[in-house]
C-alpha cells in the first residue's frame, strides 16, 4: 500500500510559492521583492519540469536558478532602464527565474555530453588540424 504522504513535496512547493508571492507583493524592500520574484520563477520552473522532484532537489535547483535570474534580470533592467521598484522589474526577474532553470539544465546536459564524448571530439580536432596543415594548394 503506497504512503498517503507522497504529495508532501508538492504541497511544500505550493506553500512556498504562495508565501513568496504574498511577501513580494507587500514588502517595502525592493531587493527582497526582486530576490523573491527570481526564486518564485525558478521554483515554478522546477515544479513544471520535474513533477516528481523531492523538495530538497527543488530547493537546490531553485536557489541556483535564483542566482542566475538575479544577475541576468538586474542587468536586463539596468540596460533597458526599467525602474527596479516597479512590478515590471519583478515580472522580468520572475521570467528570468523560469528561463534560468531551463538554461541551467541545458548547460548540465551539454556538460555531460561533452565529458562522455571527449575522446571523439579530441580525435576529430586532431584529424581536422592534420588535414588543415598538410593539405596542398592546387592552383
Amino acid at each position: 500500500m503506497p504512503s498517503s504522504m507522497h504529495h508532501i513535496s508538492t504541497v511544500f512547493a505550493d506553500v512556498l510559492l504562495f508565501v513568496i508571492l504574498q511577501i513580494s507583493g507587500v514588502t517595502l524592500d525592493i531587493n527582497l521583492r526582486l530576490q523573491l520574484a527570481g526564486l518564485g520563477g525558478a521554483i515554478l520552473a522546477v515544479r513544471t519540469i520535474d513533477k516528481k522532484a523531492e523538495w530538497k532537489d527543488t530547493l537546490k535547483v531553485a536557489l541556483s536558478g535564483l542566482v542566475l535570474s538575479n544577475f541576468v534580470g538586474f542587468a536586463f533592467c539596468e540596460y533597458y532602464g526599467i525602474d527596479l521598484a516597479s512590478f515590471k522589474a519583478a515580472f522580468v526577474v520572475f521570467m528570468f527565474g523560469i528561463c534560468s532553470d531551463i538554461f541551467l539544465r541545458m548547460v548540465s546536459v551539454s556538460g555531460r555530453v561533452l565529458v562522455d564524448r571527449t575522446r571523439e571530439l579530441t580525435n576529430a580536432f586532431i584529424d581536422f588540424f592534420k588535414h588543415f596543415f598538410t593539405k596542398t594548394n592546387k592552383q
